[in-house]
């Protein structure tokens, strides 16, 4: 049964040629599959997708439909309609702009990333650890009848 499941692991492991494969095929993945999907999403995929952000609320106070979104078809190259940017809220856009501020403004820098990469590694940490050991925002969205 474990031989089996390696075959299959490795069957669908994106990394097991070297970078230059590995980096084509995520751009093949990128341009065939995730393009497509969100210049025209499936049935059900803003209700699921929405719900899926919503339940991470409680680990990610600063997630936003909207702002991750747009974010996420930013990073995919998808360009956003402006009848969408137009219906964002101020509080969508001020998120969205910090997202593409940290990762094409900071990370991109090498000494600032090298400061603040530790900083954003901790803060995932520490939203595991609180999420995990003592989950005050699952208790405020969820009820803490339904948290355990």
């Amino acid at each position: 049964m474990l031989r089996q499941f390696g075959r299959f692991v490795h069957r669908f492991n994106i990394c097991k040629g070297n970078l230059l494969e590995t980096k084509q095929l995520c751009q093949t993945i990128l341009e065939e599959v995730f393009v497509p999907a969100l210049k025209k999403p499936a049935d059900g995929f803003e209700q699921m997708s929405r719900s899926l952000l919503e339940g991470m609320w409680a680990m990610v106070p600063i997630i936003d439909y909207d702002a991750f979104m747009s974010f996420t078809m930013h990073l995919a190259g998808v360009v956003v309609t402006e009848d969408k940017s137009k219906t964002m809220t101020f509080t969508s856009k001020v998120l969205l702009a910090y997202q593409i501020f940290v990762h094409e403004v900071v990370l991109m820098n090498r000494f600032l990333a090298w400061l603040v990469r530790p900083i954003l590694n901790f803060l995932m940490w520490f939203s595991v650890f609180m999420t995990q050991r003592l989950p005050i925002l699952a208790y405020v969205q969820f009820g803490r009848s339904h948290v355990y």
